[in-house]
């Protein structure tokens, strides 16, 4: 399985590094082909246009786009910026569009407060659904990102990444076996 594994947000002292520091080493035992993409890598220009209707893309969009046309799944890191998600990740998501079709997304969220970053999570489901890329219902919340986790806390994150991750591979696998009858219209 392919997997892509997308970070954010791109401001300075973002806790984003540090949050997909901590979901690596799930995703990397179920040795699943991973690739990551940081926007702060990209210079993407506010949208113009998406990658389809470019008439000669930079390398750096056929570089984007050959990663999300071969994966199987993507998993999204967000934080939240006022009960949404960041600039930087919507911006990236709304350059492609088939790239996403018809393959499981799963979102994990943080922020430095109670909540974990749900209501960006909520808003990021529906941008999801939306580009046709459909958000298992298992969802991780990292709440006071920025603070040391306790054993209690690490323990009861573990034992949510095994669910989310075991959903998330249930649902690329079906996805999978049904893109290589065709898409629907």
């Amino acid at each position: 399985m392919n997997v892509v594994l997308i970070q954010s947000s791109v401001r300075d002292g973002r806790l984003g590094p540090s949050i997909v520091s901590r979901v690596k080493p799930f995703l990397e035992r179920k040795k699943w082909k991973l690739h990551f993409i940081d926007p702060m890598d990209f210079n993407l220009p506010l949208l113009f246009q998406r990658y389809y209707e470019m008439k000669s893309p930079s390398d750096e969009f056929q570089l984007l786009h050959s990663l999300l046309v071969k994966a199987d799944g993507f998993i999204l890191v967000t934080a939240e910026y006022n009960h949404s998600i960041p600039p930087a990740l919507k911006n990236f998501l709304d350059h492609f569009l088939k790239e996403y079709a018809f393959k499981a997304c799963g979102i994990v969220s943080y922020s430095d407060g109670a909540y974990g970053g749900v209501r960006a999570a909520e808003h990021l489901r529906l941008v999801c659904t939306n580009l046709k890329m459909p958000p298992i219902t298992e969802q991780p919340a990292i709440s006071f990102a920025g603070k040391r986790q306790t054993p209690d806390q690490e323990k009861a994150f573990k034992k949510v990444m095994k669910k989310f991750l075991d959903q998330f591979e249930w649902y690329m696998e079906a996805f999978r076996a049904r893109r290589k009858k065709g898409l629907p219209g």
